[in-house]
């Protein structure tokens, strides 16, 4: 895997001014939530999914290393 140094760099400059300037990710995130709340609102119906899926791979000798 080849690093990019310049990435690296610039990941821990980004880190420090945050440190420096209080800046969380709460900050961060805050304009992407504003503008996701107010698609929401200009749009109907909106319908949240969630895949509560179980997957039991004990009973399967071959699939090592799948399951916790």
């Amino acid at each position: 895997m080849k690093s990019d140094r310049a990435a690296i760099r610039g990941h821990y400059r980004f880190k420090e001014k945050t440190n420096e300037q209080g800046i969380t990710p709460e900050h961060i995130l805050a304009p992407h939530r504003s503008r996701t709340i107010k698609r929401m609102r200009a749009a109907e119906p909106i319908l949240f999914f969630q895949d509560g899926t179980d997957i039991n791979y004990s009973t399967r000798p071959c699939v090592q290393g799948a399951w916790r």
